[in-house]
């Protein structure tokens, strides 16, 4: 997905469902996304490095799942009160499905390639 609408769909997304927050992009190589929770706004952060690999549900599902962190808190963690907001924004309730793993593998030219182990992307 391109950075610019990333970025476009997040800020929609923070003002759709009313969260106090922020958008931010990070260069982290570790997550696709996460919520710091800082005052008087939490920021939802993207990873500039990950966002161009990835679909745009893929993307969706990550600023919903973050934003589900900003509205249950720091020590809901994902548990039930996360899930809940999960739900109420339609992100996917369960984070550690193992069909939204992405595994790091060097490839040709690139650095990093995301690569689904739940089908081929070839």
């Amino acid at each position: 997905m391109k950075l610019s609408k990333a970025e476009w769909l997040a800020k929609r997304l923070i003002r759709k469902h009313s969260v106090s927050a922020k958008f931010a992009w990070s260069n982290t190589k570790l997550l696709v996304g996460d919520c710091v929770f800082t005052s008087p706004l939490h920021t939802i952060r993207l990873s500039r490095l990950w966002v161009p690999l990835l679909p745009e549900e893929q993307v969706t599902d990550t600023i919903l799942h973050e934003l589900a962190h900003s509205k249950a808190g720091w020590e809901a963690n994902h548990g039930k009160i996360w899930v809940y907001w999960a739900l109420m924004f339609g992100a996917n309730p369960n984070p550690d499905d193992l069909s939204d793993i992405f595994y790091l593998i060097q490839k040709n030219h690139y650095r990093y390639m995301a690569n689904c182990q739940c089908q081929d992307l070839s």
